[in-house]
Formats: structure tokens, sequence, C-alpha cells
């Protein structure tokens, strides 16, 4: 009898302390780890979040919290109208086939464009998507000064350096040159 009531003592025990040791929440497994299900990034975040590392003015700040509300509306929009991610992806395929014949630059962008597997209201779609991207990179270079440029990781540079006006470019290329 004293063996049976300490293992009934030992199974209580153990099955009042086993869920303090289980996970509070499933742990995500796959390709859609640490991704937030259903609720997406604003465009903007990824660009917004690598300037933290360059001190803007408060100008600076107001400035670029609007170009960043324009882009985030907009795009919002486009989802309204039908604009999904896969659309970009559809693109990236198009151009990457386009890229491995040899063309390269505008008429790589056309061809991909008429290449690509969707509607026209779909590719329109894609291009205004494009022109509000390329309208906040080019507010957000313009208003960076050369030596916060320079504090930027690479990857928003070749973003931003494409939206860079004439006048930046030829000093930044005359800079690579010297």
């Amino acid at each position: 009898m004293n063996c049976m009531s300490r293992l009934l003592c030992c199974t209580v025990a153990a099955l009042l302390v086993s869920p303090c040791f289980a996970d509070d929440a499933p742990k995500d497994k796959g390709k859609d780890k640490g991704k937030d299900k259903g609720k997406g990034e604003k465009p903007s975040s990824m660009v917004v979040s690598k300037l933290e590392a360059v001190e803007l003015t408060s100008d600076q700040k107001t400035k670029l919290e609007e170009l960043a509300g324009a882009l985030d509306n907009g795009m919002a929009e486009l989802v309204k109208g039908g604009f999904t991610p896969d659309l970009f992806k559809k693109r990236a395929e198009a151009m990457k086939k386009v890229r491995e014949e040899g063309v390269k630059g505008k008429d790589a962008a056309a061809k991909a464009m008429a290449a690509m597997d969707a509607t026209d209201e779909q590719k329109a779609l894609l291009t205004k998507a494009f022109e509000l991207q390329a309208a906040f990179h080019k507010g957000v270079a313009g208003m960076l000064s050369e030596e916060q440029m320079g504090k930027l990781p690479e990857d928003v540079k070749k973003h931003l350096g494409h939206a860079l006006p004439k006048e930046k470019k030829d000093k930044k290329n005359k800079a690579k040159a010297e």
C-alpha cells in the first residue's frame, strides 16, 4: 500500500507540474517561419527602419513620414484594386528570363512586362506600384546629404542610388573615379 500511495503522489505531482513546462504558443515550422501571417509589413518599413542608423533632422523626419505615408496609402489602394505580391514574383521571374537573354535596362523591363503571364489590369497595377516606389526612393534620396548616404547599408544605397537626382549621381560618379 505504501508503494502504491507513493506512485499515486508522484503521478499527481507530474500532472500538476507538466503544464509549467509546456510552450505557450506552438513554434513556427517551415517556409513561413517568422512571418506575420496575414499582416504584411508596410511597403516603406524596410527603408525607414534602415534610416534609423542615420541621424535625421526633424525636417527630414517629417518629410520621411510624409513620403512613407504616401507610399503606404498608395500601395493600400492598389491592394484594394486587386494588386497582390504574386505580381512582383511573376515580374521577377520574367525579368530573370529576359536578363538571361542578355537584355538590359529599360528594354529588359518592357520586355519582361510584355512576357508576364498577367492581365493588362494587373500590369497597370504593377506599373503603378513601381511608380510609387520610385517616387518614395527619389524623395528619400533627395533629402539625404552625401554624409548620410555614406552611413546607409549597401542594400539601401543600391535602392536609393537608382533614384538619385542627376546632380547627386554625377558627384557620386566623380568621387568613385578619383
